[in-house]
């Protein structure tokens, strides 16, 4: 049976761009599949933008996806009787994967020369094995420990952007990076996003400075200044 996986895309606009510089749009997707050996996946999407005025804009975007394989490898171990597969057994089972993401861009304008970049993304995945399986010989069942697994991080950063003179820039940065992992392969969708991060967080802070200089005498002169105008400037 050939893989197939028809997809719907549909685009959602209250009329793009007003007069004051305002607008929501969001656009969504979904899909659905099936695999060789009779496994299944489904997933959608969602990305939505506003912008109450030409100051802010705020981007949210959820994705979803759900995977059901029959034959996933698991692990392997040495057996001296399998000579057949060359020595080791093979241990493979049907799984059930989820996962879900939200990323959030926040662009603020203060001033024109000031602004804020916001972004984070919260991740979530998990996935629980079901029914083991080998390959078709009998022989002792192999046993292992419990392979199902969740994970959750946190992924964010602030920018801070300062125009402090013309063509000269000030940054200032924060990111943010947590994770979290268990055996516990129950979903809880937006329930795990609470629980994104258990333990240490790394944080990251940074300073950047642009200064601009010119060569040229009476390059970069503030517009209506003249050479010997009241507002002396110096430049390298």
């Amino acid at each position: 049976m050939a893989n197939w996986r028809p997809h719907l895309h549909l685009l959602v606009t209250d009329g793009g761009f007003r007069p004051d510089g305002t607008f929501v749009r969001w656009h969504s997707g979904a899909n659905i599949g099936r695999q060789q050996l009779g496994g299944r996946n489904y997933g959608w999407h969602i990305e939505a933008e506003w912008q109450p005025n030409p100051q802010v804009l705020l981007t949210v975007g959820p994705d979803f996806y759900a995977n059901r394989a029959p034959l996933q490898y698991v692990t392997s171990r040495a057996d001296t009787s399998a000579a057949a597969t060359f020595g080791r057994r093979y241990l493979f089972a049907e799984i059930d994967q989820r996962t879900l993401d939200l990323t959030t861009r926040l662009n603020v304008t203060l001033t024109p020369t000031l602004s804020l970049q916001l972004y984070t993304q919260p991740f979530v995945g998990t996935g629980e094995y079901l029914t083991s399986k080998e390959l078709a010989r009998p022989r002792p069942a192999v046993t292992i420990g419990n392979p199902n697994f969740s994970s959750r991080a946190l992924r964010g950063n602030a920018v801070v952007r300062w125009e402090y003179r013309p063509g000269s820039t000030l940054y200032f940065v924060w990111t943010t990076a947590c994770s979290a992992f268990s055996s516990d392969a129950a979903y809880d969708g937006i329930g795990d996003v609470g629980r994104l991060c258990q333990g240490r967080s790394d944080n990251v802070f940074a300073v950047k400075v642009n200064y601009w200089m010119s060569l040229q005498p009476g390059a970069g002169r503030e517009p209506g200044a003249s050479a010997s105008g009241s507002r002396p400037r110096a430049y390298v």
